[in-house]
């Protein structure tokens, strides 16, 4: 089982079995979405996903899809795509254990920031 929750722990869910795939995405929708120059999401069966607490609000960014989010704090949870209706894609860092899913793939790699692939060079800063 995967558990995963939003920031201030309103909204949590579960998901059961294996996931389908994960992958880091860098469209400019998910980075503006995210804030971030980068997104990582794990997909799972629909149906193999519950929700518990708060109910995500939901966002339909566009024809092609609509994001999920927790109404309280405003963290991004999953991307539901209308041309792959029978999974949900569940952002990575919303898990309670993200390790254990490293990406397998990259979507719209050729729309990455220039800067993301010398991240891990970086000095720590913590």
């Amino acid at each position: 089982m995967t558990r995963g929750h939003c920031l201030c722990g309103a909204v949590t869910f579960e998901a059961e079995g294996e996931p389908l795939w994960s992958a880091v995405c860098h469209c400019e929708s998910c980075r503006r979405a995210t804030s971030s120059p980068l997104t990582a999401f794990v997909g799972f069966p629909r149906e193999k996903v519950t929700w518990a607490g708060a109910p995500p609000l939901t966002y339909q960014h566009s024809e092609k899809a609509d994001r999920l989010f927790c109404g309280k704090c405003g963290s991004q949870l999953a991307y539901l795509s209308r041309t792959r209706t029978d999974q949900i894609d569940l952002y990575t860092a919303s898990l309670e254990a993200p390790e254990m899913f490293p990406p397998t793939k990259v979507a719209f790699g050729g729309e990455a920031l220039s800067f993301t692939g010398h991240i891990h060079e970086l000095p720590d800063w913590s």
